[in-house]
């Protein structure tokens, strides 16, 4: 037997065959024994390694590494074990002497528990695409999550004892070439005790209304939805876990997806400017972002093409020459960006099949106002970024477009788009998309519309959420399955990007949600579940991204709205509690008709800088925004760190909140804290409040504030030695009590 261990895991596995045989949660000092049936390939139709016996393995930097050979093929088992941290992840390789060969299968592990668990859980995102994201095996005060890192599994549970972990991708191999498997991952965990239930960022049992009637209005929501009806219950079962569950999981996402590099250090602020409906280079329209000092905006024109959103075809893009490489000269001017106005995109004409292209640019220029508006506000400061399709198809190049059973091609509206299978296809766009930014230099780039094979939307002419495969011959995937080798063609380009930009910020919206939280690797974000309309919507999508995917606090999407500025100063603050870094959406109107609120965001942005360690560090309480009357988050490191509190129309709130490690202070018994309210904002104007009875606790103690209602509230916590001084506080019985962590 081997062991390998660090300060928080120890794992015993076989020498004779690379199996796990048992896991350790040092922290608890409990084992789980268990036997690995091993892994298995089915190659062209035949399984290899059923039973295999390690012909040899050797210790690495970060685990150990097992060698097998069968027949043809050989394989390896690499285990690496982080620093300090209560996983590992697995991962199983195979390669042919000679000769092409297909991966039909691939069982990563097969584990039965000497002792069943008390349950065996599959949890997926919660969402329509249901993507898996673990499992927890559930057993006595602990137990284990563990899962694949890929979003389409074959899952296999048996009763309370046997778990698979597998996936078939039915990809071909070439001579030569190692097939590397995607990881399994395993997590120890301690229950803490405390619940948390849910059943997704949708209308549902949990009735989030309540509270805030109109957290479901002007986002996207409805276009999850055929004919765009937003039914009372959205169909998902409430979900009930342990909090301990849920911050392993957290633990381990944050592993999997390392904080990416922003365009600058510090709280990195960008302007939206399709949610500000900023639909024309009008130069005039970036001096409220110069006099706040936001330095980058997201134009709801594209790179590629005119001012059109990015689902529609753009025929700067779609026309342009292949080799060498060029895009159109049209023979008729097209009025393209400037001839809408600035608060709509209708009476845009684009240019038809008939039209003549009368020439080629040597390099990438957009039409010629978008062009001059990208120079005029670098020269102020601004940097112009863009989103855009990420697979669109080239008329040149129809061969590349991916294929219904019947022939014609997938479309996105009216967009038709190219197979991300096609190594061909992807190289000519990496160099196609590397071509615009090094002409344009912006600092944000960000991918909409479609890019897997997957239906993410049932609104609009969608009949369905589902998959679409391709049915081309030629795209190097085979006939009608490019679900494997389009994942890895998607996942190569982004690395690629990442390596050439590191400090570009890049963000995805709809085209990789099927994906979870497996597709958002060298990304800096995405858009949540849905398009936010409301500050309380965004906090509830945020605090399901990290409690249903468990993705990190700096890869939450977060919106600055508000029209006044009490709402605009009390949106500033909800993003605070929510993101490491911030677009402002509609929040633009504010910057743009009251002068004060560039002083308001400069002066939460100082906050934000200074704090961002804290920022980064967060756990949800009070439940999911609207559940109960208040939401909000605790940010603590070690001794010290802030609570952010946002109450809901109604009653005064006596907030309670247990000073203990579950907000995520160090566990120091006596260990005694001062609180200060930083501050109190009423989103609706003045009159906020938030009373403390005491301003020193000791840890295991209840911090109790009483807080007006459509308040957003920041208290600083921080260890002290002093005394406390009481401050009377009238609670009253009418007052909504809210725990931290709610009982029911």
């Amino acid at each position: 037997m081997l062991s390998l261990q660090n300060g928080r895991i120890r794992l015993n596995i076989d020498r004779s065959n690379g199996a796990l045989l048992a896991v350790t949660d040092l922290s608890r000092d409990v084992s789980y024994t268990l036997s690995s049936h091993g892994f298995s390939l089915t190659a062209s139709g035949k399984v290899y390694f059923a039973h295999g016996k390690a012909q040899a393995f050797a210790k690495t930097a970060d685990g150990i590494e097992f060698l097998f050979r069968e027949g043809e093929f050989t394989a390896t088992i690499r285990y690496v074990l982080p620093d300090d941290r209560p996983f590992f992840e697995r991962r199983v390789s195979f390669s042919k002497s000679r000769g092409e060969w297909n991966a039909d299968r691939v069982v990563c592990d097969k584990i039965t528990l000497a002792e069943p668990a008390s349950e065996i859980l599959l949890h997926d995102d919660q969402t329509f695409w249901h993507v898996p994201t673990n499992y927890f095996i559930r057993m006595g005060d602990g137990g284990i999550c563990c899962g694949l890192e890929y979003p389409y599994w074959d899952t296999e549970e048996e009763g309370c004892d046997r778990v698979t972990l597998g996936f078939s991708p039915n990809y071909k191999v070439e001579d030569g070439e190692w097939f590397v498997s995607e990881k399994t991952f395993f997590v120890v965990y301690r229950n803490e005790g405390i619940k948390r239930s849910a059943h997704g960022p949708y209308p549902g049992p949990i009735d989030v209304k309540k509270h805030y009637p109109d957290i479901f209005t002007n986002g996207g929501i409805h276009q999850h939805f055929k004919d765009h009806v937003i039914p009372e219950d959205a169909g998902f079962p409430i979900e009930t876990l342990d909090w301990g569950e849920v911050w392993a999981m957290q633990e381990f996402v944050e592993y999997h997806l390392p904080l990416q590099p922003l365009p600058e250090d510090g709280w990195f602020l960008w302007q939206n400017g399709w949610w500000a409906r900023l639909f024309s280079p009008d130069i005039t329209c970036i001096e409220p972002l110069v006099r706040a000092g936001v330095k980058d905006l997201l134009t709801a024109a594209m790179y590629f093409g005119h001012d059109n959103h990015p689902s529609t075809e753009p025929e700067y893009i779609r026309d342009m020459r292949i080799t060498p490489m060029g895009f159109p000269i049209y023979k008729h001017e097209h009025p393209g960006i400037g001839s809408a106005a600035n608060d709509t995109m209708h009476g845009t004409v684009e240019a038809g099949d008939g039209d003549e292209i009368v020439g080629y640019t040597e390099t990438f220029e957009a039409p010629r106002p978008y062009d001059e508006f990208i120079r005029q506000a670098r020269d102020k400061g601004i940097y112009i970024g863009s989103f855009c399709t990420p697979n669109i198809v080239y008329r040149e190049r129809p061969e590349w477009a991916a294929l219904h059973e019947d022939g014609t091609p997938h479309e996105y509206f009216s967009t038709r788009l190219g197979c991300a299978a096609s190594d061909e296809y992807m190289d000519f766009h990496f160099e196609a998309t590397t071509r615009v930014l090094e002409r344009y230099s912006p600092r944000f780039w960000c991918f909409d519309g479609r890019w897997i094979n997957y239906r993410e939307i049932a609104g609009y002419h969608f009949e369905s959420v589902g998959e679409d495969q391709c049915y081309a011959a030629n795209h190097g995937h085979p006939v009608g399955d490019k679900r494997y080798k389009e994942w890895k063609n998607i996942e190569k380009f982004k690395a690629k990007l990442r390596a050439r930009y590191p400090r570009i910020c890049m963000e995805q919206y709809y085209g990789l949600k099927r994906g979870g939280i497996w597709s958002l690797v060298n990304f800096n974000s995405d858009e949540n579940y849905y398009e936010m309309g409301t500050v309380p919507n965004n906090r509830l999508q945020t605090w399901h991204n990290e409690n249903d995917r468990f993705r990190p606090v700096y890869m939450n999407y977060s919106s600055i709205f508000g029209d006044t500025p009490p709402a605009f100063e009390a949106s500033i603050i909800s993003c605070l509690s929510t993101s490491y870094y911030c677009q402002v959406s509609r929040g633009y109107n504010a910057l743009r008709d009251y002068p004060e609120c560039a002083d308001i965001l400069k002066k939460w942005r100082a906050f934000a800088d200074e704090n961002l360690r804290f920022l980064k560090s967060r756990r949800t309480i009070f439940g999911e925004p609207g559940q109960y009357a208040a939401d909000g988050s605790a940010h603590m490191i070690g001794d010290e760190g802030f609570i952010f509190i946002f109450t809901a129309d109604g009653a005064n709130v006596d907030a309670r909140i247990p000073m203990m490690r579950h907000i995520g202070l160090a566990e120091k018994e006596g260990q005694k804290y001062r609180i200060s309210v930083v501050s109190a904002v009423g989103e609706k104007g003045d009159g906020a409040e938030c009373a403390l009875p005491s301003d020193v606790l000791t840890y295991n103690d209840t911090l109790r504030c009483r807080i007006t209602p459509n308040t957003a509230a920041v208290l600083k916590i921080e260890p002290t030695d002093g005394e406390p001084t009481l401050t009377p506080v009238p609670f009253a019985p009418e007052d909504a009590v809210v725990e931290a962590f709610p009982k029911d």
